[in-house]
C-alpha cells in the first residue's frame, strides 16, 4: 500500500499542475504473462552490470529466475516478490524514456497513470503503446474496462481515498485478527 498511496499523492500534485486536465489510467496486458524468460534474463544481467552486483547474488537471481519453468519457460510467475522486481527493472527503460512525455507519468506494477491535457494524454499513450511494443508488451486499449479516463478535479475530489484513517486502520486489524483466528484455531 505504501507504493499506491506514493502514486496516489503524485497524482494529486500532478492534478494541482493541471486543474483543468485529465486523468488516464490504462493497465498492461497480462503483464506477466508477457515477461518471457529472455527479458527478465536480459534485465536481470543489465541490472547486476550496472550495480556491480557480485557473481554468487548473480548466479542467485539466475536460479531463481529458473521457477519459470513452472510455467513451461514461456513466462515469470507472478506473485513471488523476485517477479515483482524483475517485472520492475523490465519497465526501468519505459520509466526513465517516459521524463520525455508532455505528461505526468506515475506507475504501479503494470498500471500507468497519465495527468497532463487531454489531448498530451492521448498523444502520450500512443507514443507508451509503442515503447512497450518494442519491449513485446502491450496497453490494453482506450475502451477497454481496464482504462479509467477521469477529470483531475473528479480525482482531487476522491484523493483522500488511500489515505489511512482510523477506520482503515482498524479494518486491517480486523482482517488481521481474523486470520490469526482462521490459522491459530481453525475448528472455530
Amino acid at each position: 500500500m505504501d507504493g499506491l498511496r506514493r502514486r496516489q499523492k503524485a497524482v494529486l500534485e500532478a492534478c494541482g499542475r493541471t486543474p483543468n486536465g485529465k486523468v488516464a489510467y490504462i493497465d498492461i496486458k497480462q503483464f506477466y504473462p508477457s515477461i518471457t524468460p529472455a527479458m527478465a534474463r536480459k534485465a536481470w544481467r543489465d541490472y547486476c552490470a550496472r550495480h556491480s552486483i557480485p557473481d554468487l547474488y548473480k548466479s542467485l537471481g539466475f536460479k531463481l529466475y529458473n521457477y519459470a519453468l513452472e510455467t513451461s519457460g514461456k513466462s515469470i510467475l507472478t506473485g513471488p516478490m523476485f517477479s515483482h522486481f524483475l517485472a520492475n527493472l523490465v519497465l526501468e527503460t519505459v520509466d526513465h524514456w517516459s521524463d520525455s512525455l508532455p505528461v505526468s507519468y506515475m506507475r504501479y506494477v503494470d498500471d500507468l497513470t497519465l495527468v497532463g491535457k487531454e489531448a498530451s494524454v492521448r498523444q502520450s499513450i500512443e507514443l507508451i503503446r509503442g515503447k512497450l511494443a518494442e519491449a513485446g508488451l502491450q496497453l490494453h486499449g482506450l475502451n477497454s474496462q481496464k482504462t479509467l479516463w477521469v477529470s483531475c478535479a473528479d480525482w482531487v475530489e476522491s484523493a483522500a481515498d488511500f489515505q489511512q484513517g482510523e477506520h482503515a486502520i482498524a479494518w486491517m486489524k480486523l482482517i488481521g485478527d481474523v486470520k490469526k483466528l482462521l490459522l491459530f484455531r481453525p475448528e472455530t
